[in-house]
């Protein structure tokens, strides 16, 4: 068995005017985690959850004058994965 835990700290993003008081992403801090089986030596069985401090939170999308910015939601998911290795 394995069981991870990842968390992370992520600051605001500032806008293109450069200004702090109106940052396009604010700062958060989020944590994911996986827990896995392998009953035999090549099967692994796991269910993984990411981004589960809050249900969801905004990310950046860079950009340049052709193509503008904008902040993306991203939500919190939790799936299962069966993996085989040989």
């Amino acid at each position: 068995m394995d069981f991870d835990i990842t968390a992370r700290y992520v600051d605001e993003l500032i806008g293109s005017t450069g200004s702090a008081t109106d940052p396009v992403v604010p700062a958060y801090i989020e944590m994911d985690m996986r827990l896995a089986w392998r009953p035999r030596q090549n099967w692994e069985v796991a269910l993984v959850g990411q981004n589960l401090l809050q249900d969801h939170h905004y990310e950046f999308l860079g950009g340049n004058d052709a193509f503008p910015i904008y902040a993306t939601e991203v939500p919190r998911s939790v799936y299962a994965t069966l993996a085989w290795r040989h």
